[in-house]
């Protein structure tokens, strides 16, 4: 791709971005509302990059990611802005930068060029594992809409479910756990989760995490550990939201096996009370 990137530097034939569609872009970045249409609209068109209509944003950034910044916002410029705005919003921080930088600024950029980018990206989500095509569907899709539910409606369908499939329903609830949902968790389960956390994964899995959960999370281990977590959270320094998520995912995960093992207990309040 470094060749395409170099290419589309030039001035030779089709004008994209631009500093109107950044403003727009970047005013878009926390509200995806209309991305769906948007994204419909876009795909229905013969539009360059069509075929990503069909492709989740966090997807997307995974396969593009190590791309030069060139390329990414010549990519960009051409998604409907609510889909770029959440495409730029999984880059690396400094990578973001570059490329909004670049989405503002480009020009020209010669059709040949887009037509092999094209052809690039989409080789590459065709080779792509199947985990990551078909994830659709499912409890932990289930376990998605619920969290976006009201309360009441949420409790419905649970009990509902607990009432048609009980293990289907216990396996929702536990995937509706999330992160920043340790603090529900009692202080001694916290402090048995901890020491069963690899250090750098509980650096990555706070950064960005509101006041109540870092304090729970540093109430609960040692001076010591404490130290050497705010040593290990400067080293890393700014870090991509898919290393964010996929520690918060293992953190999860011990969690579970914690609870599967009667070590410790999860609090829900999706479920009326403990989770069983």
């Amino acid at each position: 791709m470094n060749e395409l990137q170099s290419q589309a530097s030039s001035r030779n034939s089709m004008l994209a971005g631009g500093l109107d569609y950044a403003r727009e872009l970047l005013a878009r970045w926390q509200g995806p509302g209309g991305e769906v249409a948007a994204r419909i609209a876009h795909g229905a068109v013969d539009a360059p990059f069509r075929f990503l209509a069909d492709v989740e944003p966090a997807e997307l950034v995974q396969v593009i990611a190590e791309e030069h910044p060139q390329t990414l916002a010549l990519v960009l410029a051409h998604l409907p802005a609510g889909y770029a705005a959440r495409v730029l919003e999984g880059l690396d921080p400094q990578l973001r930068a570059d490329a909004a930088l670049r989405v503002a600024t480009m020009e020209w950029v010669a059709p040949e060029v887009i037509r092999r980018t094209e052809q690039v990206i989409h080789q590459r989500l065709g080779t792509a594992s199947p985990e990551r095509q078909d994830h659709r569907g499912g409890a932990k899709e289930l376990a998605g809409i619920l969290n976006k539910m009201g309360k009441d409606s949420e409790g419905e369908v649970l009990r509902g479910l607990s009432e048609l499939h009980p293990e289907l329903a216990a396996e929702v609830r536990a995937l509706m756990f999330v992160f920043d949902d340790i603090t529900m968790l009692r202080d001694r389960d916290l402090q048995e989760v901890m020491r069963t956390i690899e250090p750098k994964d509980l650096a990555l899995a706070i950064k960005g995490v509101g006041d109540e959960v870092r304090a729970a999370v540093t109430r609960n281990i040692s001076d010591r550990a404490r130290e050497s977590l705010q040593e290990e959270s400067d080293v890393l320094g700014a870090v991509r939201l898919t290393d964010v998520e996929a520690a918060r995912a293992r953190i999860i995960a011990q969690i579970r096996e914690l609870e599967d093992a009667g070590k410790i207990v999860v609090r829900s309040d999706a479920g009326g009370g403990l989770v069983e």
